[in-house]
């Protein structure tokens, strides 16, 4: 129904959340970047 209607492609809605779509801001990869910073050095 979604499909035609909007003219999408794919199903809109999944059940796990589909990478392709992940946006990292800037201010998104420094946390990201603090995170495994952290994890590596204990």
């Amino acid at each position: 129904m979604f499909l035609n209607f909007y003219g999408l492609r794919e199903q809109p809605f999944g059940v796990t959340p589909d990478p392709r779509f992940l946006y990292f801001s800037p201010a998104h990869r420094e946390a990201l970047a603090s995170l495994f910073y952290g994890i590596e050095t204990g």
